[in-house]
């Protein structure tokens, strides 16, 4: 099978998980072209036979993939396949073709022909795969289809200066030979394990998503090891989500960064999307429960139970697990559980809690799916429920990546038991879907990833208040802001360090709000760019951080009613810094 790939010597690089390899740009040397008669013998017209002896260089071009050991490292090693083919463009149009002949390392001979001889007043251009814009679409995971056709190298120019044509001899010489450029993607293995087991995972599709591309692999045969040729990124949210005839598993992670010419091997442990909601008995005689706290309104949400996972029943009674490890999963069909935020799991015992969260909206097609329909979905839902406990290694799953208004409000309030929040991987947030999701979590050490550029009012507020063991706030990559967005996001924070960059350049009213009032640990303020402020956007900010002792520059040059009032309130490290009180606006 035909190979394409372009690939170097190795040198050791590493990358998230388990460390990679590199391999660099493809590069080969020259040598001449030599007319020879038509092959059809027709008058006098003549086509140019273009040998190049293409040799090793420092760079060690190569062309298609093996891996081998060097008994300290994987590394990616190429040879050149028999009949891999070099096309030749002039001005923007194929001129004609050369061939590789096999070998086993980095040189090899191209031979081919041309229609004409090429213009001595015009560069040369070689591609070695395609002058198309690449595409990465129908991966199947193999090493080998990668190197067929999912290998694309910067081409190889050759300058007016850098070839000569002997009219009389009727010969083309390129002294210097020809050097592709860099290999314009990464090459991941991705090894697939079940994070609950260790078992592997033979899966028969992977998609790898990152914000904006999607890249679909779909597998040969059912396997755990997939490769995917994927064009380099920088600090993305990456998701990976693998399929079988079984099951659904999904995997994040926050500021991934894959660079182009290396080779990544990564371990993937990933969570099932199949397991429903489940509470597990940490001690015995724990009895869960679901209720209404108010009166709900038509329709009242219904929900069947299990414990055995497989006979299901309508729920009407408390659940007591006699046993230290007995189960009890949920599931329905209930677009949303009650407005206002009324319906409430509670657990009289110390209980783990884990699954698809998405098994309450939809009791058969859960695993799949990822948009929530009505408002206040899964508001208050746990609300106070200080029993649950996030398990050592199954995850609780919120899936959704569209959201609707207060989907998520005021979901985890109180549950002093959870020290790691489930993955959310929306980017388009609705108003208040976030709002008081994780308030008063003071166990929660740990805060998700939050890969949304595009926010909604009040679609933060007060979503880590009081999460007093929080040390690391994650990333906020939104470039404009809106009403109360961010506002008393991490107020009572005592033990956050380190604030993290707040890049925006439009801001609206109240958008900053207390955002890190009462952050004692807090020592440095991030750098506030925005030079167009809004109404009250950065009131009482960083109030009664006592241990702040650097302040950001405040460029702004249009100022709006009390946009800085105490802003550094009660910031008695702060000498040089005049906290004001007073309307402002220009």
């Amino acid at each position: 099978m035909r190979k394409k790939l372009y690939f170097s010597n190795i040198r050791t690089w590493a990358a998230l998980l388990i460390a990679g390899a590199a391999f660099a740009a493809c590069s080969s040397d020259d040598d001449s072209l030599t007319p020879t008669p038509s092959p059809n013998g027709e008058g006098n017209e003549q086509v140019y036979t273009m040998t190049i002896q293409a040799s090793k260089v420092s760079d060690a071009t190569t062309r298609a993939l093996v891996i081998t050991n060097d008994g300290s490292k994987n590394s990616l090693n190429a040879k050149w396949d028999e009949g891999e083919k070099v096309e030749v463009y002039q001005s923007g149009s194929k001129i004609g073709e050369l061939t590789a002949a096999a070998s086993s390392t980095a040189s090899t001979t191209l031979t081919g022909t041309l229609d004409s001889a090429p213009s001595t007043s015009e560069a040369m251009t070689f591609y070695f795969h395609t002058a198309a814009t690449p595409s990465y679409s129908n991966q199947d995971g193999t090493l080998e289809t990668i190197a067929t056709s999912y290998d694309f190298c910067a081409p190889a120019t050759v300058s007016t200066d850098d070839f000569t044509v002997d009219n009389e001899n009727m010969t083309i010489s390129v002294p210097d030979g020809i050097s592709f450029g860099e290999n314009q993607q990464a090459i991941v293995k991705f090894t697939l394990m079940d994070k609950a087991t260790d078992a592997t995972i033979n899966a028969t599709s992977l998609t790898v998503s990152d914000g904006t591309d999607i890249y679909t692999v779909t597998l040969a045969s059912p396997t755990n090891v997939v490769y995917v040729a994927i064009p380099g990124f920088s600090g993305k949210n990456v998701t990976l989500t693998a399929s079988n005839d079984n099951n659904v598993y999904t995997y994040g992670k926050s500021g991934v960064s894959f660079t182009n010419s290396q080779y990544y091997e990564i371990t993937v442990k990933m969570t099932s999307l199949t397991i429903p909601l489940t509470f597990e008995a940490k001690e015995a005689g724990a009895t869960v429960s679901f209720g209404f706290i108010a009166q709900c309104t038509d329709p009242v949400p219904s929900i069947q139970y299990s414990t055995d996972g497989k006979n299901w029943y309508n729920y009407s009674n408390p659940i007591t697990l006699d046993n230290k490890g007995d189960k009890v999963s949920f599931r329905g069909n209930n677009a949303s559980y009650c407005d206002p935020m009324s319906s409430r799991f509670s657990c009289t015992g110390e209980c783990y809690i884990y699954g698809n969260i998405m098994s309450l909206v939809s009791s058969e097609d859960y695993a799949t799916a990822n948009a929530l329909t009505a408002n206040y979905a899964f508001g208050g839902l746990f609300h106070e429920n200080v029993n649950i406990y996030n398990h050592p290694t199954k995850d609780l799953v919120l899936p959704a990546t569209e959201l609707t208004e207060s989907c998520y409000e005021n979901m985890f309030y109180g549950c002093t038991g959870l020290t790691r929040a489930p993955a959310l991987p929306a980017t388009t947030l609705t108003k208040s879907c976030y709002e008081g999701m994780f308030y008063g979590c003071t166990g929660l050490t740990r805060a998700p990833a939050l890969p949304a550029t595009t926010l909604a009012d009040y679609c933060y507020t007060m979503m880590f208040q009081g999460c007093t063991s929080l040390s690391t706030a994650p990333d906020l990559p939104a470039m404009s802001m809106k009403n109360h967005c961010y506002s008393q996001m991490f107020r009572g924070c005592t033990s956050l360090s380190t604030a993290p960059d707040l890049p925006a350049m439009s801001m609206e009213e109240s958008c900053y709000k207390e955002m890190f009032s009462g952050c004692t640990s807090l020592t440095t303020a991030p750098q506030l760019p925005a030079m167009t402020l809004a109404d009250n956007c950065y009131i009482y900010m960083f109030k009664n951080c006592t241990n702040l002792t650097a302040a950001p520059q405040l460029p702004a040059t249009t100022l709006m009613s009390w946009c800085y009032c105490e802003m550094f309130y009660g910031c008695s490290k702060l000498n040089s810094v005049t906290c004001l009180a007073t309307d402002i606006s220009a």
